[in-house]
């Protein structure tokens, strides 16, 4: 049975290949659960921007020329976050 030597700061661990195999496992499941949280994360900014384009598409059709719509919001939304919007960016 190979023997591995793990030392830390305080600690010397001598771990056989169980150990290994649960360090193994304990990092695929990691790796597993971060991509399934960037999935879900990903899912729900795509759902907000669509929502967002939507409200946008909907207030544009009932506006009129010359309501300054997206320059207006652009500023409203640069007040909200605290981040510059521009008209382009709508």
């Amino acid at each position: 049975m190979t023997k591995l030597i793990v030392k830390t700061n305080d600690l010397t661990i001598e771990a056989n290949s169980s150990y290994k195999n649960l360090l193994e496992e304990i990092k695929l499941k990691l790796k597993s659960s971060q991509l399934k949280a960037s999935i879900s994360v990903n899912h729900e900014l795509i759902q907000f921007y669509w929502d967002i384009g939507k409200l946008i598409v909907q207030r544009q059709d009932v506006s009129k020329w010359g309501d300054k719509l997206f320059e207006i919001l652009a500023h409203g939304l640069s007040l909200i976050n605290n981040t510059p919007h521009d008209e382009s960016n709508l």
